[in-house]
């Protein structure tokens, strides 16, 4: 089973690839707050 996030946990250092580069969702999220969606393509 996956580890899941708990009040208080530290915000997971994550890394994505985007259009614009590397985006690391830990720094996004000291900015402020941090909304991550994930969309499938079919076709």
């Amino acid at each position: 089973m996956p580890e899941q996030l708990s009040i208080g946990d530290e915000f997971p250092d994550i890394a994505l690839e985007t259009a614009e580069g590397r985006v690391s969702l830990r720094e996004r999220w000291e900015q402020g707050p941090l909304v991550v969606a994930f969309e499938r393509h079919f076709g």
